[in-house]
């Protein structure tokens, strides 16, 4: 706990009032409960290092975000938490806790019942998070029954109508409930209290290799910053993976394996050397969000149509990525709902993708060279309901149809009046392209 981040009401709410936030009463009483906590992100807690904030005065304080709002200003959302991976949980007037991915959510998912349960929930999952290696994915709602078997106790707090915690009084062994999926996951904090528990009988676990055994039964894999060059080629032999992580490695080819495990529905190859996307992707029937960010591929493979089912793709700060040729192969992607494309030099019109059912847009100028004008063809995505320009602040030529200019509008939320829009563009003098907009008004 730092006292320095710890806020009294009265602060608090002038911090409120500075943001333009509203002090609700939740977010008041959460300050006094969890106010200045902060949680390392990885081992102990040292200065300069990555970690959790806790209390809407250290998060605002912090200046990490600026003034989010969770998507639309009228729910009255309010920052309680950052996290260090660019997660922001917010409590509204009702104190019922909200969870958003800066990076990849086009808005707010419904996280805890009240602001307890939304800090007991973080502690939990990020613990789960920590122990994949042993981790076991249970069919149906076993937790009552594993509750019994391992001496485990109801977490009151933390539980609800959607998932319910059990724990030993450490917090060793953890049982999650899923109850809409009726799942189970158990996990443990030592490879002697993973074995208490019975891995379920999978199907061709007698023939699998050692490296594969601790993927068996698991829906999702995670194989992050592990510095591999190379990935295992057993992917098409664990029929219950459904997500697939191997972001932040050395990748430059990928197993054929993988292109044959067509039940796969979450496919992240962000921060890998790749410099093509293989055609097998064309296989992947059941795959609905991709993510490339960060890799030097020059092209889009048109095998990618093959993957019709897709609603999310990410390619941001793909600084090599010849963007409007992309938007062709994207533009066969029937289903494609949340895009994040580079905002650079190549990137000159959004037109081919008008018949798409997009709805959200991100347009990332980070680590590409920037446009002088904003693309054209925005206006024709007449679905969109959500447009985020980031990382490109120097950008100060708008695009020259009248309706693509109108369609800017789509950066704020739908509350805002003009003076709204003028006034958001007064405080942020530096976003060359919101300045050109607010004098169109």
């Amino acid at each position: 706990m730092d006292a320095k981040l710890r806020a009294t009401k009265a602060q608090l709410v002038k911090t409120c009032e500075e943001h333009k936030y509203t002090p609700h009463a939740s977010v008041i009483a959460f300050e006094a409960a969890f106010g200045g906590l902060l949680i390392p992100d990885e081992g102990k807690l040292k200065k300069g290092e990555p970690c959790w904030l806790f209390g809407t005065h250290a998060c605002l304080a912090s200046g990490a975000h600026v003034a989010p709002r969770g998507g639309s200003k009228a729910r009255k959302l309010v920052p309680v938490v950052y996290s260090p991976n660019d997660i922001i949980y917010y409590l509204n007037e009702q104190g019922q806790g909200y969870a958003e991915d800066t990076i990849e959510d086009p808005s707010v998912m419904f996280y805890a019942d009240n602001g307890t349960s939304l800090v007991c929930r973080i502690v939990f999952n990020d613990a789960l998070f920590s122990r994949e290696e042993t981790t076991l994915d249970l069919p149906g709602l076993q937790g009552e029954a594993l509750a019994k078997q391992l001496s485990l106790a109801l977490v009151k707090e933390a539980s609800g109508k959607d998932i319910r915690y059990f724990s030993d009084a450490k917090g060793d062994v953890l049982v999650v409930e899923e109850i809409k999926a009726k799942r189970t996951r158990f996990a443990a904090a030592t490879k002697k209290q993973f074995k208490l528990v019975k891995p379920p009988v999978v199907a061709g676990a007698d023939k699998a290799t050692p490296e594969m055994i601790p993927h068996l039964g698991k829906s999702y894999v995670r194989m992050v910053s592990e510095q591999r060059t190379s990935l295992p080629d057993f992917f098409e032999h664990l029929p219950d993976l459904r997500d697939l992580d191997v972001s932040i490695n050395r990748l430059e080819t990928l197993p054929e394996s993988l292109w044959r495990a067509t039940q796969l529905t979450d496919l992240d190859l962000s921060f890998n050397p790749l410099k093509v996307l293989p055609d097998g992707i064309g296989n992947m029937k059941s795959l609905t969000k991709l993510s490339l960010r960060r890799c030097p591929i020059k092209t889009l493979s048109d095998a990618l149509a093959g993957a019709k089912n897709l609603t999310w793709l990410i390619i941001t700060e793909c600084e090599e990525l010849d963007v409007d040729a992309a938007l062709l192969v994207i533009a066969k992607l029937p289903k494609l709902q949340q895009l994040w494309l580079p905002l650079s030099r190549s990137l000159t019109s959004l037109s081919p993708l008008a018949h798409l059912p997009l709805k959200s847009l991100w347009l990332n100028g980070m680590y590409v060279q920037h446009p002088g004008r904003l693309p054209s063809g925005l206006g024709q995505l007449k679905k969109l309901t959500d447009l985020r320009i980031e990382y490109a602040d120097e950008v100060a030529q708008l695009p020259e149809a009248p309706e693509d200019v109108r369609a800017l509008r789509l950066m704020f939320g739908k509350r805002f009046t003009d003076d709204d829009i003028r006034q958001s563009a007064l405080k942020q003098p530096g976003k060359l392209y919101m300045q050109a907009y607010a004098n169109t008004l």
